[in-house]
């Protein structure tokens, strides 16, 4: 291993010479030696030695002192003094250099082997030492986390940049600055009691709430360290600082959308519940307890099919939800915990996590107990209203028979009553009333029973069979597997469409059906090829009482549509036949069955 290289700046060259003789001796690379500060300035740049032997006293307009300082700002080399003098104020002024050894001439070979091995080995502890610390030092300034220094006193020693940008400083600001500076006063009080803490040794992890520079609030997390000596006295503390502000907003936005849904879960009448994709309760809301009797916790994580009077149709119907979407009006019953049961309607939908993928189902049952109780008071009061309206009917009808039974009668007999005016306008009024109660009949009919899909074309055909066409023909262009969600006397509509045709159509000779869509919706056509309807009694036609005859079955037959909200009207063209238009809106029809 080779020796280290040392330059000596003497301005004596005796004794000069006498130390690179020594050096040389003990095997040392010995530089030319120089005799001036600036010569030596000069060989450092030149040679870069390992160490500088230095004359405190130089020829020259500056000293030992300061080259050596000019040296140490230009160089890590270490610096050995020579010198002759004891004097102590030139020794305290060569300490301000930081020097690595004092020699006093003339010296011997042992004590400057020694004090040059000292010297660079010091000199090589100390590079390790500047180099850990810069590399510190540059982790701290560069690290994207606070680092945060105090004493024993809670003052500031040190900051990094990040923990002066954390709160909206510079270094410089911060540092000498007391730790209870940034923050209110419950703030200190919280970190008195955790600088007591530090004090004991403890280490520990938590929230605080600081004060910026403009005043505003920010909320951090800080793991703390104790700083303690040998002895266990407390020296400070040191703490790594993170910015936890935006995530601290969010998750109190978070809190109080969470907050927020559940007031909207529990604010519903209906009882709600999540369903896992292995068919397990995963939350409810207060209603599901009520209805069934049993609290969340015993709910959660039971098998949502368990409370249902028939448990398989329950889990067909979540199952459902999956392979579908959703359910509708999904009819069941409840088996509350007491052994009572209510019937719901089940609506439910399937809900996704962030990448997309079906987490469960979502569903509301919506408690139809009173609206069944409602139903059924209402279907008896409607049979005791029918059982009356139909005794009374028939009663008048036993009435109208005895009266016009009389009329015709007398008009045989006596052929001059006939010519009668008075008489006739009776005849025609009891007619009339006639035609009264049996539109009575009919209009009861109306609603009774709930809508359903019927086949249209089949309802024609239906109809074909029931009038009396003579020389018409019916063309019915309806498509097969149409059909139309309407009340159940759509039948009577068709009838009477046709009826009216052959009837009042004048010269028709053909009735054509036909479908045709319009905007989503259907328009169901039917179309003669007759005198047509003036433009004036287009709307007229629909009231009771107008028109031929009764003039009640297009009245009747627009109640009947409105029931699931089909509207109708004619528009055709006068001269050219009736068109009449009934329009189906969109989830009113359907094809197949879909």
């Amino acid at each position: 291993m080779s020796k280290s290289s040392i330059l000596i700046v003497e301005d004596e060259a005796l004794i000069a010479a006498n130390i690179v003789q020594s050096l040389s001796s003990l095997g040392y690379t010995v530089f030319e030696p120089v005799a001036t500060g600036d010569e030596a300035i000069q060989a450092v740049l030149a040679e870069k030695p390992d160490l500088v032997l230095m004359d405190i006293e130089l020829y020259g307009p500056i000293n030992g002192i300061e080259t050596a300082k000019k040296i140490r700002a230009i160089a890590n080399i270490p610096v050995v003094y020579l010198t002759a003098y004891t004097d102590e104020m030139l020794l305290k002024e060569a300490r301000l250099t930081e020097p690595y050894g004092y020699i006093v001439k003339p010296s011997h070979n042992r004590e400057l082997h020694a004090t040059i091995e000292m010297a660079l080995y010091k000199h090589a502890l100390d590079s390790k030492l500047r180099e850990s610390e810069e590399k510190y030092r540059t982790l701290l300034e560069t690290l994207n986390e606070g680092v945060w220094v105090i004493d024993n006193e809670a003052v500031t020693t040190f900051v990094n940049p990040k923990m002066a940008e954390i709160l909206g400083y510079t270094v410089d600001e911060m540092t000498g600055r007391s730790l209870f500076s940034f923050m209110d006063d419950e703030g200190r009080r919280i970190c008195e009691w955790n600088i007591e803490r530090r004090q004991q040794g403890i280490k520990e992890q938590h929230d605080f709430e600081f004060l910026k520079k403009d005043e505003t609030r920010i909320y951090a997390s800080l793991e703390a360290t104790p700083l303690l000596g040998k002895d266990g006295q407390y020296l400070g503390a040191i703490a790594g600082v993170v910015d936890i502000t935006e995530r601290r907003l969010s998750e109190n936005m978070l809190r109080d959308l969470s907050t927020y849904n559940r007031g909207l879960i529990e604010a519903s009448l209906d009882p709600l519940v999540t369903i896992s994709r292995e068919g397990k309760i995963q939350d409810v809301n207060s209603s599901t307890e009520t209805i069934t009797g049993f609290d969340r916790n015993e709910l959660i994580g039971t098998d949502f099919h368990e409370y249902f009077t028939e448990p398989e149709r329950a889990r067909e119907g979540y199952q459902r939800v999956f392979s579908e979407g959703k359910v509708i009006n999904y009819p069941l019953e409840i088996r509350h915990h007491d052994g009572h049961t209510a019937p719901v309607l089940y609506n439910a939908t399937v809900y996704y996590d962030n990448e997309g993928e079906i987490k469960g189902v979502f569903a509301a049952a919506r408690d139809i107990t009173e609206s069944k109780r409602a139903e059924e008071a209402l279907q008896q009061a409607n049979r005791k209203l029918k059982l009356l309206s139909g005794i009374t009917r028939h009663d008048i009808n036993n009435q109208l028979s005895v009266l016009l039974g009389n009329l015709r009668v007398s008009f045989k007999k006596q052929q001059e009553l006939a010519q009668n005016e008075y008489l006739q306008k009776v005849l025609t009024a009891a007619n009339r009333i006639s035609s009264m109660i049996r539109f009575t009949k009919e209009y009861e009919e109306i609603g009774v029973q709930a809508p359903a899909w019927q086949a249209i074309k089949d309802l024609v055909d239906a109809a074909e069979h029931d009038v009396a066409l003579g020389q018409t023909v019916l063309i019915n262009d309806l498509p097969g597997g149409v059909e139309v969600f309407a009340d159940q006397l759509l039948a009577k509509v068709f009838y009477n469409l046709l009826d009216n045709a052959v009837r009042y159509g004048g010269t028709i000779t053909r009735v054509r059906f036909a479908i045709q869509e319009y905007g989503g919706d259907y328009l169901i056509v039917c179309e003669d090829y007759g005198e047509g309807i003036p433009a004036e009694e287009k709307e007229r036609i629909f009231e009771r009482g107008f028109g031929k005859n009764t003039g009640l079955g297009l009245a009747l037959s627009r109640e009947i549509l409105a029931i699931t909200g089909i509207t109708i009207r004619e528009n055709g063209e006068p001269g050219k036949g009736a068109r009449f238009e009934m329009r189906v809106p969109k989830g009113m029809w359907r094809t197949g069955g879909k």
